[in-house]
């Protein structure tokens, strides 16, 4: 997918992240990358929502 502004944008599964804080610093560190979508510590805990049922994730 790109962008409105011409940008790359990748929407991946990787699995599980056995150390998501530690991928989210080596992200931000890498040249060219704007964002990465690794909200560690930004929340206090998830809703994820289907068609039937919410399931909220605390820490």
């Amino acid at each position: 997918m790109v962008s409105d502004n011409g940008n790359l944008l990748l929407d991946c599964d990787f699995g599980t992240m056995p150390d998501p804080a530690g991928l989210a610093a080596d992200l931000s560190a890498l040249p060219g990358v704007v964002e990465h979508g690794l909200f560690v510590d930004f929340t206090d805990e998830i809703h994820v929502g289907t068609e039937t049922d919410v399931t909220v994730f605390e820490p």
